[in-house]
């Protein structure tokens, strides 16, 4: 139940989401309120860690089910908790994480086509996945049904309707994070290769 922690190179440890979420913020200079939509939310750890770093936002969360709907509801900001089809989340959001999902589906540029479709114009998608080329146990792992490398995660996102605006590896150790829009926002590829 606690979260993966990541170790700079000066030794200290930290939660891999509050990485995440200030690289996001640093590198893509997020707005000090918005509207945030966390799919695959599971235990909260990402949202808990977004109030610390993004406390002027609104948060949701999404899951499979209702098991975790009282702890996800009781973190600070979160508005609103969906379960099941993402296709009945009704919101738009100015962000969109989802963080170690994909990889579960066999059609990850369905979800993240039906992602694209949540987000407000100009609102930002990030995703991160194991990275294959960085983490080949990866493929041991009995319920990823897609292995992605930056190849296929640029597929993926072509697919899905998103340019991204990074693709890297260096967030966080034997991961791959992506940050997209919506194709037709008009983001570009140039220097999405830039951090690999």
């Amino acid at each position: 139940g606690s979260e993966q922690v990541v170790f700079a190179s000066s030794g200290a440890g930290e939660a891999r989401s509050r990485v995440i979420l200030r690289r996001l913020i640093d590198e893509h200079r997020l707005p000090e309120t918005g509207w945030h939509l966390d799919f695959g939310c599971g235990d909260g750890s990402l949202l808990r860690n977004a109030a610390a770093v993004l406390p002027g936002w609104w948060r949701a969360g999404a899951e499979i089910n209702e098991s975790r709907r009282p702890e996800i509801e009781a973190i600070d900001g979160v508005r609103e908790f969906y379960a099941g089809n993402i296709a009945a989340i009704p919101t738009r959001f100015d962000l969109v994480t989802t963080v170690h999902v994909l990889e579960h589906f066999e059609q990850p540029a369905t979800i993240a086509a039906m992602l694209a479709g949540k987000l407000a114009a100009g609102g930002l998608l990030m995703i991160q996945t194991p990275d294959l080329l960085n983490n080949p146990f990866d493929l041991l792992i009995a319920d990823h049904a897609t292995h992605f490398t930056p190849a296929v995660m640029r597929q993926c996102l072509a697919k899905a309707g998103l340019a991204p605006l990074a693709l890297t590896a260096d967030w966080t150790p034997r991961e791959l994070s992506v940050v997209a829009r919506r194709a037709e926002v008009g983001a570009t590829e140039a220097g999405a290769d830039s951090a690999m």
